[in-house]
């Protein structure tokens, strides 16, 4: 009996050990984490996760609110380099007085506040332009906010050419006002002769945010040029000028011509100035930047991109914000979003945490930008000391498709600083950041995102 006692407590011996290497073994190939989280995280996060979505065969984070479209950039978008002009005098662009559809406004003298942002395309040489100059828009909603009188506006003019001699020619010009109170129209199509003679053509076609509009400037004969404006929505618009010459005319050659701008009367800062994109140019190769007037506001700048043998992406577009958090904000897994309102707004030195210790888990911030936003996207933040965080970021025009920015970006830096996370040309409203564990572990503290140039 002692003797089989002995074999009994020998076998109990063996198993014990067996069961504690299986139970090492597993817990060493489980846990990929790079650190690891504190006894107290795991149970915070394992009570009560907050979403805990289906994931993905690829451990790429679940779809979020509908399908994920891979969004990557390609290097035909690489921003041409623009050579930058200084102390260049510019004639105001558009005339002084202008019709915001039922009263005619004047630009009060007394304001000392005008500036401009030019993009002047050329091909330097001057030899064989283009005969035709045109574009493609898609009207967006004037949320622009900080215009402070209502003298104050935002021309935006994606479309600025010249036609004849550098010494006797017409200029011609296409844009939308941005007027103070939040009303936005096609205020005029006009010609300034070289002698400064200023003729207004109101645009009689209605401005219908969500609506897509072509327009071009065309030559005929010896001395007419035509402006057509189309929308699938309305009927076709076309006005006719007879000009000195057909010739379209390239800085320096006799005005800023052909250029795309943006100008205007403000008083202060601007904010939620939205992403107003035009397709745009045929037969350019490069740009000069200028500035002037007095220094542009902050929260407004312009954006180029190539897209093409000469053909542009141009944009207003200001340093939006996420301004409000979705309902789809949360946990991923058994990870965990903690203050997630600390991501809205601008930068301000209070941090969102989201935490995922072990391959997939995380946690999304999901929120909605304060104006249409498009360009370059930046979050601003950090990953905690021992962390290798995976960062994505979708972005979504309705809240249901989504599109992810590139890959991911991995976060190692303690530092805070921002994030250059990629680019997307057209325009979007949401925006989900998300931190996931895939074989890294994820503690991500951040403070903002912002949109821009």
């Amino acid at each position: 009996m002692k003797k089989r006692l002995t074999n009994i407590k020998k076998l109990s011996t063996t198993l014990l050990l067996g069961l504690l290497l299986i139970s090492a073994a597993c817990t060493i190939m489980t846990s990929n984490a790079k650190a690891l989280p504190s006894t107290s995280s795991i149970k915070n996060t394992q009570t009560s996760p907050e979403n805990n979505s289906t994931l993905t065969g690829n451990n790429m984070p679940p779809p979020i609110g509908g399908p994920v479209t891979h969004y990557s950039t390609n290097e035909k978008y690489l921003p041409p380099s623009a050579t930058v002009i200084s102390n260049q005098s510019l004639p105001m662009l558009i005339p002084s007085g202008l019709n915001n559809g039922s009263v005619n406004q004047s630009v009060s003298p007394m304001y000392t506040t005008h500036w401009y942002m030019m993009d002047i395309w050329s091909t330097q040489s001057g030899n064989n332009m283009p005969q035709y100059m045109d574009g493609t828009i898609t009207a967006v909603a004037n949320t622009i906010g900080g215009m402070q009188s209502g003298n104050d506006y935002v021309a935006y003019l994606p479309m600025n050419v010249a036609y004849g001699t550098t010494t006797n020619f017409d200029w011609f010009q296409f844009g939308i006002i941005f007027w103070q109170g939040g009303s936005c129209n096609f205020q005029f199509d006009w010609y300034l002769d070289a002698t400064g003679n200023q003729n207004n053509v109101d645009v009689l076609m209605p401005y219908t945010p969500g609506d897509s509009y072509d327009f071009s400037f065309t030559t005929s004969g010896s001395n007419t040029v035509t402006f057509t404006l189309t929308c699938s929505q309305y009927n076709p618009w076309t006005d006719t000028f007879t000009v000195p010459g057909t010739q379209l005319l390239h800085y320096p050659g006799g005005g800023f011509s052909p250029c795309s701008a943006v100008e205007g009367f403000t008083e202060s800062s601007l904010t939620n100035v939205p992403y107003v994109q035009t397709y745009l140019g045929y037969g350019e190769s490069t740009y000069y930047y200028i500035a002037g007037g007095q220094t542009p506001p902050s929260g407004i700048t312009t954006g180029v991109w190539g897209a093409g043998t000469g053909y542009f992406l141009w944009a207003m577009t200001g340093e939006n914000d996420m301004a409000s958090l979705t309902s789809q904000t949360g946990g991923i897994g058994y990870g965990s979003v903690n203050n997630p309102s600390n991501l809205l707004n601008a930068q301000d030195g209070n941090y969102a945490t989201i935490y995922g210790g072990n391959p997939g888990d995380g946690g999304q911030i999901v929120g909605q930008m304060s104006a249409l936003s498009g360009g370059n996207i930046y979050v601003y933040g950090y990953s905690s000391s021992g962390y290798y965080s995976n960062l994505y970021v979708y972005v979504s025009t309705d809240d249901s498709t989504w599109y992810q920015i590139g890959s991911y970006t991995t976060v190692s830096s303690t530092t805070p600083s921002w994030i250059s996370v990629g680019q997307y040309f057209g325009d979007f409203k949401y925006i989900s950041v998300v931190g996931y564990d895939s074989y890294d572990s994820v503690k991500l503290q951040l403070d903002a995102v912002k949109v821009g140039v």
